[in-house]
């Protein structure tokens, strides 16, 4: 998520704006939504913080790197027991 704050209009208040960068879901997601979240991997910050590369080359440098975390994130219904798998989330 990325957040900008700049003056308002009225130069009184602080605004806020927040960005998500969206990406297709995996196969564990995809029944519950058309998209999810691009995960950014902890070894991967660094370079997505401080990359002066194209965007979109970054955002798919990013979503390789993220690829292994990414396929283990799913979806379960309120209350029902996590697996091992999805306890880290």
């Amino acid at each position: 998520m990325a957040a900008d704050s700049s003056r308002g209009s009225r130069r009184t208040a602080w605004n806020t704006c927040f960005l998500l960068v969206m990406q297709e879901p995996t196969v564990q997601i995809a029944h519950v939504h058309n998209r999810m979240p691009m995960l950014v991997a902890p070894g991967f910050a660094e370079e997505w913080l401080t990359s002066t590369a194209q965007g979109g080359e970054l955002v798919d440098a990013a979503r390789s790197a993220a690829l292994p975390l990414t396929e283990r994130v799913i979806a379960r219904p309120k209350g029902t027991t996590p697996t091992a798998a999805s306890a880290l989330f």
